[in-house]
């Protein structure tokens, strides 16, 4: 069956057909070693031959070639993907414990994984359901709490190696956390 596009092309569509198979295997293998994939791997080492290029005889083969690859390769993207998304979220939470006595910001955390501080946002959120801020508020009071039960501190002393520069602030949050103060939950 020819369309009007291989009608108009006539004696060339041979050659625009290679021309897109050949386009088309391209972005396959930038997409594939841009993840540290090898197509041929994946496939066998005849997924890119010119044997397989000689069958693309119609725009339906190409079609029909081209989502059989892409269907291939949409599970191993996914996985790479999500990989990605988990070693990422290791790190930005490794980086958040060793600086939890410091000022940490989103965007020093995009900074962190490279990555736009809304789209660090939107991942971190997808894959672990919590907010950054309310994962780092999370570690700053349960390390409040620990330090508040397991020596004479002062508040003041809490409130800096958790990262708030101003008691007054860090009280008010705890209390916020907890229901009670810093000194009526060490008393409690």
């Amino acid at each position: 069956m020819r369309t009007a596009w291989t009608a108009s092309y006539g004696l060339g569509l041979r050659e625009i057909l290679l021309e897109a198979y050949f386009s088309i295997s391209s972005s396959f293998l930038y997409m594939a070693h841009k993840n540290g994939l090898h197509l041929a791997s994946l496939f066998g080492t005849g997924y890119l031959h010119l044997e397989e290029a000689r069958l693309i005889r119609s725009e339906e083969h190409l079609q029909q070639w081209t989502f059989r690859i892409l269907g291939d390769l949409q599970p191993m993207m996914e996985r790479v993907t999500n990989d990605g998304h988990s070693g990422m979220i290791k790190r930005l939470q490794q980086f958040i414990q060793e600086r939890l006595h410091k000022d940490v910001s989103l965007q020093m955390l995009a900074d962190h994984v490279y990555v736009h501080p809304t789209h660090l946002s939107r991942i971190y959120k997808m894959e672990t359901g919590e907010n950054i801020s309310d994962y780092l508020c999370r570690l700053r009071m349960e390390k409040a709490a620990h330090l508040l039960t397991t020596g004479d501190r002062k508040i003041y002393e809490i409130a800096e190696q958790t990262g708030y520069r101003n008691p007054h602030y860090f009280i008010k949050v705890f209390k916020k956390y907890y229901g009670l103060t810093p000194q009526e939950y060490r008393e409690s």
